[in-house]
């Protein structure tokens, strides 16, 4: 509904005129309406986070939408933990709304986890799969340091859960589609967490700060090192040796971390 107006001038000889009386002018001060996507959680795809894309919206019903900008932006590179992504609008008489959506990418303790409840369910079916998941289960909360790091004495022992778990997955024959779906799934997260855990392990220590230039020169080999097992691991992973690529994610993380035998 537009507001109303009417005045009256007068001339430095007296003269006075009243403007004609007018109705239905728009004066904009209503800011645009900001509709945020939903908050959104997923894994990480890389120790770089994940890309994340969503759609944000704006609508404006006086003046219109100018712009509408956020920070950051869809299609960016969210790196691994809670990121607030801030959305502006702004009209075309200049008001400014604001609005904001969380994205949370999980890292490598999550992809267990969901490697482990997505078979879960499909525990009836199979006897290995019954078994992988009681292999994922003794992925227990005290071998993690945080949901990025698993601690360096015990470490190891989620290497060899998760490749004895990949192990008998590989033997569950005659399953339902949806069962065979979930087996791929949860084998893909599992060699994503195991990666993430490794080259984790690699860019901190190539990181970490050295006494003398000895251990600056063995801190480097062993980041060369570990780097080549991780390739190494990449190209089993791609061939479909799920297997072989747990062992060599695990050579590297254990070369770096000082965990289990190498």
């Amino acid at each position: 509904m537009g507001q109303e107006a009417s005045g009256t001038c007068t001339d430095l000889a007296g003269n006075i005129s009243e403007a004609a009386f007018m109705a239905g002018i728009n004066i904009d001060k209503t800011p645009p309406v900001i509709t945020p996507p939903d908050d959104q959680t997923l894994p990480a795809t890389s120790i770089d986070g994940a890309v994340v894309t969503f759609v944000v919206t704006a609508a404006d019903g006086l003046s219109g939408v100018e712009t509408l900008t956020g920070d950051p932006v869809s299609g960016y590179q969210f790196p691994i933990g809670k990121t607030t992504v801030a959305h502006t609008a702004v009209d075309m008489a200049g008001n400014i709304a604001a609005a904001n959506h969380t994205v949370d990418v999980l890292g490598a303790q999550f992809l267990v986890l969901r490697a482990r409840d997505s078979l879960a369910a499909y525990a009836d079916e199979s006897k290995d799969i019954a078994q992988a998941v009681r292999e994922l289960d003794k992925i227990s909360p005290g071998l993690w340091t945080d949901p990025l790091h698993l601690n360096s004495k015990d470490g190891h022992w989620a290497f060899d859960r998760a490749k004895t778990a990949v192990i008998k997955l590989d033997k569950a024959k005659g399953v339902s589609p949806e069962a065979q779906a979930a087996i791929v799934a949860a084998v893909d997260d599992l060699l994503t967490a195991f990666n993430l855990l490794a080259t984790m392990a690699v860019a901190e220590a190539a990181e970490a700060p050295v006494d003398n230039q000895n251990q600056a020169r063995k801190r480097d080999k062993d980041v060369a090192t570990a780097t080549d097992l991780i390739a190494q691991a990449d190209s089993q992973r791609a061939a479909g040796d799920a297997v072989k690529a747990i062992d060599l994610y695990r050579r590297a993380w254990d070369l770096i971390t000082g965990g289990g035998a190498s």
